[in-house]
């Protein structure tokens, strides 16, 4: 008797706590979800704090003022340049104002894939390279004419001698360019074309100075009447100090002598219309510079050691060009008929204490002014707008 009343109170026992557990576990769950529903309904949305993203801006194209204009230097007739498959870089007259280039090297450092190599400060001898070619690699025009520089050991065009004061266009064809302008375009092509007067005539004049007694003046005369079109202009250049001479070279009590540069260039272009297929005309530039310069005295001392008195370099450029036009057949065929004179000269003076060096170079041909060579060509050149250019003849007289 007495054990099943002990297992009547253990089941009886054990039905009580499970109810009591079940009825608290109930009474829980109903409070948390009141609790709730109450919370959310008074609850404001929260507000997270505003997150700016700001993306880079897009990466200049390497050709951005070529992209939506038009070359000539690819196929030497106007192409747009999305259907040229050469790289190409325009650097306009505007780019060249707003940057304030006074000298086409420093207009030429920004292309991509050009080297610069200058020597000393302004007026020095400065070469292009392309594309890791040579110096003499580089065809160089300017309004069409040719100036690479016999005079040279090389061959290559002497930049440092060009102002930008009358220059409205540089394109820079950058790659093999052999089949079109010949074996010495290897790198490429740097093709300048000066200014054309337009308009009522306009007189131009800027002056300006800064350091190292920089001097730097420009005065031009353009514009048009009816088919005549004309453009003048003065540039002056001058620099009175220019240190380049590095001090821990000189003797203990040596001065240094600064360098000195001043340049003159004069140029023109002329144009004019005599019938609606027949043009004429006639670009001139001339350059007159001197650079006073410290060179090296390898007799005397070795390794080399500054000069004690300043060397000078006198510098004569002259590019001359006439040409007529003749079209036909409502311009679809072009015919150019025109003679170049480039002339170069440049003349050497190297004084030690000693000894005046006087020293002129000069390749073999017809002497002029003194110093430089002369170079007449005369040819003809065919072209049809809609088709590859083709180039029907060509004759070049050397005297």
């Amino acid at each position: 008797m007495l054990p099943q009343i002990a297992a009547t109170r253990r089941s009886f026992g054990c039905i009580g706590r499970v109810f009591v557990r079940t009825v608290a576990w109930a009474l829980s769950m109903f409070l948390c979800t009141a609790s709730f529903a109450q919370d959310a309904g008074s609850q404001q949305p929260i507000q997270l704090p505003a997150i700016s993203v700001t993306t880079p801006p897009p990466s200049r194209p390497e050709n951005t003022a070529a992209s939506n204009s038009v070359v000539v230097s690819p196929t030497t007739l106007p192409t747009p340049s999305t259907q040229s498959a050469s790289s190409v870089t325009v650097i306009t007259g505007s780019d060249i104002a707003q940057q304030q280039y006074q000298t086409v090297p420093d207009a030429l450092a920004t292309v991509p894939g050009l080297n610069i190599v200058q020597t000393g400060g302004p007026g020095g001898q400065t070469s292009v390279f392309l594309r890791g070619t040579n110096s003499n690699h580089v065809k160089v025009l300017i309004d069409g004419i040719d100036v690479s520089d016999p005079s040279n050991p090389n061959q290559s065009f002497d930049f440092g001698q060009l102002l930008t004061g009358d220059i409205a266009r540089i394109e820079v064809l950058r790659g093999p360019q052999s089949g079109l302008y010949g074996s010495d375009a290897i790198g490429g092509v740097i093709s300048i074309t000066t200014k054309q007067g337009s308009g009522p005539p306009a007189v131009t004049a800027m002056a300006e100075g800064g350091s190292f007694q920089t001097l730097n003046e420009r005065v031009g005369l353009s514009g048009s009447q009816g088919s005549f079109n004309y453009a003048f202009n003065i540039q002056h250049w001058y620099s009175g100090s220019t240190p380049v001479t590095p001090l821990n070279e000189l003797a203990p009590g040596e001065a240094r002598n600064n360098d000195k540069y001043e340049n003159w260039t004069y140029s023109t272009k002329l144009g004019a219309s005599v019938t609606d297929n027949l043009g004429f005309n006639v670009v001139a530039r001339y350059t007159d510079s001197k650079l006073g310069f410290t060179g090296e005295d390898s007799v005397d001392f070795s390794p080399p050691a500054p000069e004690v008195l300043q060397s000078t370099q006198v510098d004569h450029q002259f590019f001359g060009r006439g040409e007529a036009v003749w079209s036909l057949f409502d311009g679809r065929f072009k015919n150019f008929f025109g003679v170049t004179i480039p002339m170069n000269g440049t003349t050497t003076s190297t004084q030690t204490p000693t000894a005046l060096h006087h020293r002129r170079r000069w390749p073999r041909r017809r002497q002029i002014w003194g110093s430089g060579f002369n170079t007449i060509g005369a040819g003809r050149q065919g072209s049809f707008p809609d088709k590859p250019s083709c180039l029907a003849s060509k004759i070049r007289l050397n005297p």
